[in-house]
C-alpha cells in the first residue's frame, strides 16, 4: 500500500537535492541547478530534473533511489524496480535503498522478495517505526503473526500514535476471526491517519460481510473522498448496492472499477450479470470473456456463460459450459437442467449427430427434468 500522498511536493524534492548537493559537492561533483521554483515542482518536473541529473551523472546512486520513489508513487513499478536495483548495484550497503525496494516489491505482490529486502534494510541499521511497520505488514502477509506483533509492539513503544501500526494489528485480528477488535483498530487508524486507504477498504469489507450495507457504503464513500479512483472502494460500493436493490447504482460503480482495472474479475462478473438480467447479452458476453481469460475458475463463470450463450441460440457451446458447471457442482439443478435441455435440443435439431457420435457425453447426473429442465426458457 503506497503512502506517498498525491504528488511529491517541491519541498520534499528540494530536501533530496540539497542533501545530495552537500555530499556530492564534497566529492567535487557539480549538481545541475534546480528548476525555477516559481513554476512549482510537480512530479513530472521532478522526474524530468532527476532524469537529466542521471544522464549527466550516471554513477550517483542517490538520484536513482529518488526517481524510484517517484515511480513508485505513480505506480510505475517496473521502472521503479529497475531504478532501485541500479542504486543498490552502485551502493550495496545503503539500508534505505532496500526499504524502497521492499515497498516496490510489496506493490508488485512479490511478498517473500519484499520481506528479504526489508530484512536486509534492518541488518543495515534502518531501524525506525517506518521500517518496523513495513516488516510487520510483510510478516503478517506471510502469516508469521508472532513476528508481526513484535515489530508492531516496537513501533508503538517508540510512537504510540503511529496510526499505521494499529491498522496492521487490525489485519492480524481479522485473520484470527476477531472482527470486533479489527473494527476498533481500523477505526483507530482512521482517526490517527484520516487518509489511510486500507482502513476504509477494510471497514467497508467487514461491514459488507456483516450485511450492514449502509455502513459499508458509507466507509467506501468516505475513502473515495481521498482516493476517488480507487478500484477496490468502487467495487465494494457496487457490492453493497446490489444487496440494497440499487441495480443502476451498482452497475455504475462496477463500471468505475473497470475504468481503473479493466480486468477486475468480480466487477466484470457483476456487470455481466446485471446486463444479462436486462437481456443485453452481447455486452455481457464481452465481460465474461475477460473473466474467462484472466480468472477461468471464477465462481459462477461457467453457468452465466452458458446462460448467455443459450440465449443467443448457441446451444452447442452453451452445453459445454453447462456440462462443466454441472460436473463441478451437481447440486446446481439449473446447470444440470440447462445441460439436458440444450443436449435434447441439439439432438432434435441435428439428428445426424447421434449417428456420428459427435454430441457430448452423457452427464453422470440423470435427467430428472421431465422435458422441462427447470423450465425450457431462460
Amino acid at each position: 500500500m503506497i503512502r506517498f500522498g498525491k504528488v511529491v511536493g517541491f519541498l520534499v524534492v528540494l530536501s533530496w537535492v540539497l542533501m545530495g548537493c552537500s555530499s556530492e559537492e564534497q566529492e567535487g561533483v557539480r549538481i545541475p541547478p534546480l528548476p525555477n521554483m516559481n513554476e512549482g515542482f510537480s512530479t513530472p518536473k521532478a522526474l524530468e530534473f532527476l532524469s537529466r541529473a542521471i544522464q549527466q551523472y550516471p554513477d550517483l546512486a542517490e538520484n536513482y533511489q529518488k526517481r524510484a520513489e517517484i515511480y513508485l508513487q505513480r505506480s510505475e513499478l517496473d521502472a521503479a524496480l529497475e531504478d532501485i536495483n541500479t542504486a543498490i548495484n552502485l551502493k550495496r550497503n545503503t539500508g534505505r535503498y532496500y526499504v524502497t525496494k521492499a515497498r516496490i516489491l510489496r506493490e508488485k505482490k512479490q511478498i517473500n522478495e519484499a520481506l528479504q529486502a526489508a530484512q536486509r534494510a534492518e541488518i543495515l541499521n534502518e531501524r525506525n517505526p517506518d521500517v518496523y511497520v513495513l516488516l510487520a505488514d510483510l510478516y503478517q502477509r506471510v502469516n508469521q503473526l508472532g513476528k508481526s506483533r513484535q515489530y508492531l509492539a516496537r513501533t508503538l513503544q517508540i510512537n504510540p500514535y503511529y496510526g499505521e501500526a494499529y491498522f496492521y494489528r487490525g489485519m492480524i485480528a481479522a485473520k484470527l476471526g476477531d472482527t470486533t477488535a479489527a473494527l476498533v483498530l481500523f477505526m483507530r487508524t482512521r482517526t490517527l491517519v484520516p487518509g489511510f486507504l486500507g482502513a476504509y477498504q477494510q471497514l467497508s469489507s467487514i461491514y459488507y460481510q456483516q450485511k450492514d450495507y449502509l455502513k459499508a457504503l458509507w466507509f467506501a464513500r468516505e475513502g473515495l473522498n481521498y482516493y476517488p479512483k480507487d478500484a477496490d472502494l468502487h467495487y465494494r460500493r457496487g457490492l453493497a448496492f446490489t444487496h440494497t436493490a440499487q441495480v443502476d447504482s451498482a452497475y455504475a460503480e462496477f463500471n468505475k472499477t473497470l475504468k481503473v482495472e479493466p480486468e477486475h474479475p468480480g466487477a466484470n462478473m457483476y456487470a455481466a450479470s446485471i446486463l444479462f438480467g436486462v437481456q443485453k447479452v452481447v455486452p455481457a458476453l464481452k465481460h465474461l470473456r475477460i473473466v474467462e481469460k484472466t480468472s477461468p475458475n471464477y465462481l459462477g463463470l461457467n453457468f452465466l456463460m452458458a446462460q448467455c450463450l443459450e440465449y443467443t441460440g448457441d446451444d452447442d457451446k452453451a452445453m459445454d459450459y453447462y456440462l462443466e458447471e454441472a460436473r463441478e457442482n451437481p447440486a446446481n439443478r439449473k446447470a444440470v437442467g440447462g445441460y439436458w435441455r440444450t443436449r435434447r435440443r441439439q439432438l432434435t435439431n441435428y439428428p445426424y449427430l447421434r449417428q456420428e457420435e459427435r454430441y457430448r457425453p452423457g452427464l453422470a447426473v440423470p435427467d430428472k427434468t421431465n422435458g422441462t429442465a427447470e423450465g425450457d426458457t431462460i
